[in-house]
């Protein structure tokens, strides 16, 4: 430093080292001597500036790539056998850890979505999410852990891109040595929005016949269509699908359903209403970001948990930040990229979440829902809107061997079981016979229970039951849980690339959001309970009073029951949304956000954490 009476800023990395003198002394502390002759400089030790919290994970995960040899934990990591499908690239000067996917159509083929590489999530991995997290909520505890966490993914869509998914918790047999078996959500262009598949080591698991379109997690209740004389499908205003892109393929949760009112050109390619291009743009390098929020928890058997799960769009820090002295600046403010700053859609919910209870009509005949999106420059954020009950639908079916469309009914009920997405006021109308209602997604919550879906349904391959053919291996509460990254062509007769910039593990629910969206009878599992002998408390902000055993269960429910009607009237957002019926609900619509600081979860982390410089943590890192 050519100022020594002045700090420096920090430059990209420097160098320590220390003169070491030996000492030593007898056991109780007497007899202290330095032997001379034995004084050394020590070797050099490289320190660079803390980077994005929370990427211990992916750094673990790309070293292990990079160094197979060397990496610590190499029974935490695992990949096919001789497979090159994915690359690792470090640069520890610039700090860039990526994964590099180029696969041929040959390869696509041979390993039909199954996961590139996986590694084990270890409690030490949310050291940095849980420190965030208790800054930024209100008393100062934090409820994430290996069954409460978020994967943030920044990935750049090169050549063909049909999916790109994370396996949620998955589970793996470590003996056997097998791939990993779970549920993904996919960022899938091809089938234009955000799906989520169960997978095992030989491909796609599903009801027979129809793994390919099998879809977990919510089921949409159908706009009603007909069949025209071409043997076509109407469904959502008077588009005409073929059966490969029915409407589950098209109205699955996806950036048009889950438009954000507010987006910039920079971030939404001038066009958000457009779905392929919200995607996938046409120029093949469309660098994205988005966000899955996971909670593990059960009812009664601690063995069968069940997930629930949220997924986000994210700008990217280019949209946002103008230059690297505001990049600086967000970084400090908001660490994991995940504000208010950086909300680029609406939402997707999947899993046993509660929902909207509906208005019924007097006469049965229609249920009316609220969507919530956030507010334009007429600060409309709301919407009503109608469906008709016990209408005939057209549904993919498994029929000999091959799919068909058969007639279904579409009924809805009086429960608080729907999402509804759509940011336009459209009623139901009838012409000519052709019911629909335009611009009024909904959807109905549907169990994710990974091992009991993998022990009752067979895959494409002729596994009957998947669970059986692939061994999960250890099933218990303190299990291994493995992350698996996936990827896949549009057109399996096409190679495929992507740039995997980084998945970086943040934080999860906190309590008032758990108790608004989890079902009844819901309890979570301790720190302790989810660790797996291999790996340590000690490096990730645990303490048992507080972390342990039911601790979690009773301090957000009141009780070692679980959750009930009477907890979650207690969640700080149970006024926030009023249903159709104009009354006020407690559930997942209780959690939107609808405009600047409205104080909802987003607005009331971001603004706690940014509130006091003094309290912001800046020893990121290990």
């Amino acid at each position: 430093m050519k100022d020594k009476k002045n700090a420096a800023p920090f430059g990209s990395y420097g160098f320590l080292r220390a003169w070491v003198v030996p000492a030593y002394s007898d056991a109780d502390g007497g007899g202290f001597v330095r032997p001379k002759g034995y004084e050394q400089w020590s070797t050099r030790v490289k320190i660079q500036p803390s980077r994005m919290p929370g990427e211990n994970f992916w750094i673990e995960a790309v070293n292990s790539m990079v160094n197979p040899d060397t990496a610590p934990y190499p029974d935490q990591h695992w990949r096919p056998d001789n497979e090159t499908t994915a690359t690792g690239i470090m640069d520890t000067e610039k700090g860039t850890y990526e994964v590099e996917v180029s696969m041929s159509s040959q390869k696509a083929n041979k390993l039909k979505r199954t996961s590139l590489l996986a590694k084990a999530v270890k409690p030490e991995h949310l050291k940095d999410a849980r420190r965030y997290d208790a800054a930024s909520q209100a008393g100062g505890v934090s409820y994430t852990g290996i069954t409460n966490y978020s994967y943030i993914v920044d990935a750049t869509m090169k050549d063909n891109v049909g999916g790109l998914a994370v396996v949620l918790n998955g589970y793996r047999d470590e003996k056997k040595n097998e791939g990993v078996s779970g549920f993904m959500p996919a960022y899938d262009p091809g089938a234009c929005g955000i799906k989520i598949s169960l997978m095992n080591p030989a491909g796609t698991v599903g009801t027979p016949n129809l793994s390919f379109f099998d879809y977990w997690g919510s089921e949409e209740q159908h706009r009603p269509g007909y069949k025209d004389n071409s043997g076509n499908y109407t469904y959502w205003k008077q588009i005409i699908y073929k059966i490969r892109t029915q409407h589950r393929l098209e109205a699955l949760m996806n950036p048009d359903a889950l438009k954000y009112s507010k987006i910039d050109d920079a971030a939404s390619e001038g066009n958000n209403a457009k779905i392929k291009n919200f995607m996938y743009n046409s120029d093949g390098k469309t660098r994205r970001r988005f966000i899955v929020t996971l909670l593990e928890h059960y009812t009664e058997d601690k063995e069968y948990p069940r997930l629930l799960v949220r997924v986000r769009l994210l700008k990217n820090l280019s949209d946002v930040a103008k230059d690297s002295q505001a990049e600086a600046a967000i970084h400090e403010e908001d660490p994991f990229l995940i504000g208010p700053k950086f909300y680029l859609s609406e939402p997707a919910w999947y899993g046993g979440f509660v929902g909207q209870r509906p208005k019924q009509s007097e006469d049965k005949k229609t249920f009316s829902f609220r969507s919530l999106f956030y507010g334009g420059d007429d600060n409309v954020n709301s919407a009503l809107f109608k469906r008709l009950n016990n209408q005939n639908v057209y549904e993919l079916k498994g029929q000999s061997g091959r799919v068909s469309m058969q007639e279904q009914t579409c009924t809805y009920h009086d429960d608080p079981i729907y999402y509804a997405v759509k940011s336009t006021e459209n009623e139901v109308s009838e012409n000519n016979n052709k019911l629909y209602s335009n611009f009024g997604g909904v959807f109905k919550r549907a169990e994710l229970n990974t091992r009991l879906a993998l022990e009752t349904h067979g895959d494409n391959q002729g596994h009957a039951n998947s669970a059986r053919y692939f061994s999960l291996g250890d099933t218990g509460p303190a299990r291994m849980r493995w992350f698996g990254l996936s990827v896949w062509p549009d057109i399996w007769q096409n190679a495929v690339s992507v740039t995997v910039h980084d998945i970086t593990l943040g934080p999860g629910f906190n309590k008032d959001e758990l108790l608004a969206i989890v079902e009844n009878g819901a309890k979570l599992f301790g720190m302790d309970e989810a660790c797996n002998k291999n790996f340590s408390l000690a490096n990730c902000e645990y303490k048992a009073e507080r972390d342990g055993g039911s601790s979690w269960t009773r301090a957000i429910f009141g009780s070692l029951k679980g959750q009930d009607e009477t907890a979650r009237g207690k969640s700080k957002y149970n006024v926030r949304f009023t249903g159709a019926d104009d009354g006020q609900q407690t559930c997942v619509m209780s959690l939107q956000h609808t405009k600047d600081n409205d104080g909802c979860p987003i607005c009331d982390a971001y603004n706690k954490y940014k509130s006091d410089s003094t309290e912001r943590i800046s020893d990121w890192g290990y």
